[in-house]
C-alpha cells in the first residue's frame, strides 16, 4: 500500500500579528527516519526544486520501511523576502548552532529544528553556493566512531561530485548540522549551484543521490553501486573590491599557484585587473559572470584531503 505524505508544523512564535510555524512534510512511519532540511537560508531556494522531486519518488513507491521527513521551508520570513537571514531579528540561523528555546526569533527556530532532527538517524541539510558548485558535500568530521562511519557510508551512496571535508575550527561554525553532529546525530550538507544555475541534470543528479540513500540506510529496497568520490579541503578566494567578474576558468581544472582565474573590471569600470590564484590545485567552485562585492567569493581551490579520500573509498567498496 503506498504511503500518503502527511504535513504537520513547527509552532514557532510570532512577528507582530503574523504567526510563525515550520512545515513539515512526512511519508512513511517508524525507524530509521531519513530528515532533509531545506530554506536555512531565505534567498537559497534551489534545495525546494530537489526535494520536491526525491519526495515525489518517495509518494510512487509501493512501501517505505521507515520514515522521510521534509522541511522544505526551515526559515519561514527569510525565505518569503528571498534574504539569507529574517529580517525579523537578522541572525544567521546557520550560525545558531542548537538555538535558545528562550532566545529571539532565529535562535528558538534552530532550537525547534535541533529538537525535532535530534532523533532522525540522518539528517541531510540542503544548501547552494553563489558560485558555480557541482553537487557537493559538505563532510563534518566527529569523533564517535558510529556517527563516523554512518556519515561516511551514506555519503558513499549519495556519491556527490566532491566532497569538502571539513577540519578544526571549520567545522565549529555553529551550524545547525554540526550542533547535530556533535550531539551524535549523523548528518551533513549538501552545497549545489544557485537555483538559475541548476541544470534539470542537476537536479536529477541530487535526487539520485538522495534515492541512493534512502535504500543505504534500507528505507527502500534494491541495490546499487557507487563510484569513488574524493574529498579536499578547500581554500576560498575571495574580491578585492567591487566590480564586475569575469571567469576564464572552468570547475575541476587543474591550476597552479600564479596561474590566471579570471579578470575583475572594479568600479566605475574603467580598468581591468587580473586575478590569479595563490594556492595550487583542483578548482572546486568559480563564480561566473557577475556584479561582487568585496570580500564576495570568487573562486576556490581544493587539495586533496588523502585520509577522508581513502576512507570514503572504502565506503564506496562496501556499497559495490
Amino acid at each position: 500500500m503506498r504511503d500518503t505524505p502527511e504535513v504537520s508544523y513547527l509552532e514557532i512564535g510570532s512577528v507582530g500579528s503574523m504567526p510563525l510555524r515550520i512545515p513539515v512534510v512526512t511519508i512513511g512511519s517508524g525507524r530509521p527516519v531519513l530528515s532533509i532540511l531545506c530554506g536555512i537560508h531565505g534567498d537559497e531556494t534551489a534545495s525546494t526544486f530537489s526535494a520536491y522531486q526525491f519526495l515525489k519518488c518517495m509518494a510512487q513507491e509501493p512501501e517505505l520501511n521507515g520514515t522521510v521527513q521534509l522541511v522544505p521551508s526551515a526559515n519561514p520570513f527569510a525565505q518569503a523576502t528571498r534574504t539569507r537571514v529574517a529580517v525579523s531579528d537578522l541572525d544567521n540561523l546557520n550560525r545558531t548552532g542548537k538555538g535558545d528555546p528562550d532566545g529571539r526569533m532565529t535562535q528558538r527556530i534552530a532550537n525547534a529544528l535541533f529538537e525535532f532532527l535530534k532523533d532522525s538517524t540522518l539528517v541531510i541539510d540542503l544548501h547552494e553556493f553563489r558560485m558555480t558548485t557541482p553537487r557537493m558535500v559538505v563532510y563534518i568530521p566527529d569523533e564517535k566512531e558510529e556517527t563516523r562511519q554512518i556519515n561516511l557510508s551514506n555519503i558513499a551512496a549519495f556519491e556527490p561530485a566532491f566532497v569538502w571535508a571539513l577540519s578544526g575550527a571549520s567545522s565549529d561554525s555553529g551550524s545547525l548540522i554540526a550542533a547535530l553532529v556533535a550531539e551524535g546525530v549523523p548528518g551533513f550538507g549538501i552545497e549545489t549551484s544557485d537555483a538559475h544555475l541548476m541544470t534539470d541534470d542537476e537536479i536529477s543528479k541530487v535526487v539520485a543521490g538522495l534515492y541512493r540513500v534512502a535504500q543505504n540506510l534500507a528505507i527502500l529496497p534494491g541495490t546499487f553501486e557507487t563510484r569513488p568520490v574524493t574529498a579536499y579541503n578547500a581554500r576560498f578566494v575571495s574580491a578585492d573590491q567591487a566590480g564586475i567578474w569575469c571567469t576564464r576558468r572552468c570547475v575541476f581544472e587543474e591550476v597552479e599557484e600564479g596561474e590566471l582565474i579570471g579578470h575583475l573590471i572594479p568600479f566605475p569600470l574603467v580598468t581591468e585587473e587580473t586575478v590569479d590564484t595563490p594556492y595550487s590545485g583542483t578548482l572546486l567552485q568559480v563564480a561566473p559572470h557577475r556584479l561582487v562585492d568585496t570580500g564576495s567569493y570568487i573562486f576556490s581551490v581544493g587539495e586533496t584531503d588523502k585520509l577522508i579520500t581513502e576512507e570514503l573509498h572504502r565506503a564506496a567498496k562496501r556499497k559495490s
